[in-house]
C-alpha cells in the first residue's frame, strides 16, 4: 500500500516529533483514522521529505529524512487563467511536473480575471503535491499584466504555443531557466 503524504512546514531531525498544521492533523486522524504504528510521508515544499511514525494524535516521530536535489531546470509557467475551475486543473498538473513557478497573467483577450485569493491556489498546490509526493511546491505569484510578464521572463528561454505555426521547437535550452506562456481561451492578441 502506498504511503500517504502530509504537509509539514518544518521537518525536524530523526527521532524528534513533527508538528503538523491543524488541518493536516484533522485529515490524518479524523478522515483517514490513522493509528499507532502507521508510517506517513512528510513534505516541507522546499525539497525535504521524511518518513514518520504515528504513535498517537500528538506524537509523530521522524524516522528518516531526505533532502532532494534542486531541479536542473527552473520552469516558469505564465498562464492566463481559464474560466471556472480550470485553474485548479492547471495547478494540479504543475504540481505533478517540473514547474517551479506559476505566474497568472492578464492578456488583451483574457476571458477570466482571477478573483480567488492566492491562499486558495496555494492550498490546491499543497494538496496536489501531496498526492504526487512532489517535495518541491511551485511558487504562485500575484497576477500580472502581459507586459510585466515579459519583463519577468527576460532572463529565460521563453516559449509559447501557436496553433497557426507549423514549426516545432527544435533548439535546446540555452539556459537552465525557461518560461512557457499559455494564453487565454481567445488566444494572444496580435500585439502580444
Amino acid at each position: 500500500m502506498s504511503l500517504r503524504a502530509f504537509y509539514c512546514k518544518i521537518i525536524p531531525p530523526p527521532d524528534e516529533n513533527a508538528v503538523l498544521p491543524e488541518s493536516e492533523l484533522k485529515h490524518l486522524f479524523k478522515v483517514l483514522r490513522a493509528k499507532h504504528g502507521d508510517v506517513i510521508i512528510l513534505l516541507d515544499g522546499q525539497g525535504k521529505s521524511a518518513h514518520a511514525l504515528v504513535n498517537d494524535k500528538t506524537n509523530i516521530v521522524i524516522l528518516r529524512s531526505e533532502n532532494h536535489p534542486l531541479r536542473r531546470l527552473n520552469l516558469k509557467l505564465f498562464v492566463s487563467p481559464p474560466r471556472h475551475s480550470g485553474m485548479d486543473t492547471i495547478l494540479s498538473f504543475c504540481a505533478e511536473t517540473a514547474v517551479s513557478e506559476i505566474i497568472p497573467i492578464i492578456c488583451e483577450n483574457s476571458v477570466a480575471v482571477p478573483r480567488e485569493s492566492g491562499e486558495k491556489w496555494r492550498r490546491k498546490i499543497i494538496e496536489s503535491c501531496k498526492q504526487a509526493k512532489n517535495p518541491f511546491f511551485p511558487l504562485i505569484n500575484d497576477t500580472v499584466d502581459f507586459d510585466a510578464a515579459l519583463q519577468m521572463a527576460k532572463d529565460t528561454d521563453a516559449f509559447y504555443g501557436d496553433p497557426y505555426e507549423s514549426a516545432a521547437i527544435s533548439s535546446p535550452l540555452k539556459k537552465n531557466k525557461a518560461s512557457w506562456f499559455v494564453g487565454p481561451e481567445g488566444g494572444f492578441s496580435i500585439r502580444e
